[in-house]
């Protein structure tokens, strides 16, 4: 016969595989978690929404796509010194004004300059709704994070940089002599404002969720006590 020690050390080996298999056996698609024996519940190794991360990630990377130079200003020391000393560094790079500039003036050469940026505005606001939806798909699949916020209130940035450089580039137009329809001016301003409030929303849900997170941890934590 086996002694009480061995008897006890049998039990606890098959008591710890059955966990991990059950851990297995029961987790989703989306979430994987795998808890060892003996380990705290809040040291479990989650693998959700990494896959809903990388959409989001890869969809505002798509923003950065614009058929204008891509804008990055002058830092204010290197501002200061330009102006006290009157010399252009060359490494000042592109301010939104130039950026702005240039592409009204390559849309200016175009048969039908309109089409030409209506149509890249449609691309714009098609990666910005794409940014949209990926966020909301985020929000609700993955461990909140606040790195999420951040990266969504990024992508609201470069829309508005966008929503700006199509709505002037339309406005330099009118000035060069071409005929430009205020209607569809304020309608592309709409549209991306719309998107803008369709990423802000996105973005809430995200807050809410980590707040949520935050705040059943602190009242797991004082239960605990």
């Amino acid at each position: 016969m086996m002694s009480a020690p061995e008897q006890k050390r049998i039990s606890f080996f098959c008591t710890a595989a059955l966990a991990v298999l059950l851990t297995i056996t029961t987790s989703g698609c989306a979430s994987v978690k795998i808890a060892m024996p003996g380990a705290e519940t809040g040291k479990e190794v989650s693998l959700a929404g990494v896959k809903e991360r990388a959409a989001l990630v890869s969809a505002t990377r798509q923003l950065d796509r614009t058929p204008w130079p891509t804008i990055t200003e002058a830092g204010f020391t290197g501002r200061m010194m330009s102006s006290l000393f009157g010399a252009e560094d060359p490494n000042d790079g592109v301010t939104k004004e130039a950026a702005l500039e240039i592409y009204a003036d390559m849309l200016a050469a175009q048969a039908n300059p309109t089409a030409t940026l209506m149509q890249d505005a449609n691309t714009s606001l098609r990666q910005a709704r794409m940014v949209s939806e990926a966020g909301r798909q985020a929000a609700y699949a993955m461990n909140p994070s606040s790195d999420d916020i951040s990266v969504l209130e990024n992508a609201i940035s470069e829309v508005r940089e966008c929503r700006d450089i199509y709505v002037g580039a339309l406005r330099l137009l009118r000035k060069k002599g071409f005929e430009i329809d205020r209607t569809t001016e304020q309608e592309l301003k709409n549209a991306f404002t719309q998107t803008i409030q369709d990423i802000g929303a996105s973005a809430d849900i995200v807050a809410d969720r980590v707040s949520s997170a935050a705040t059943a941890q602190y009242a797991d934590e004082q239960a605990r006590r």
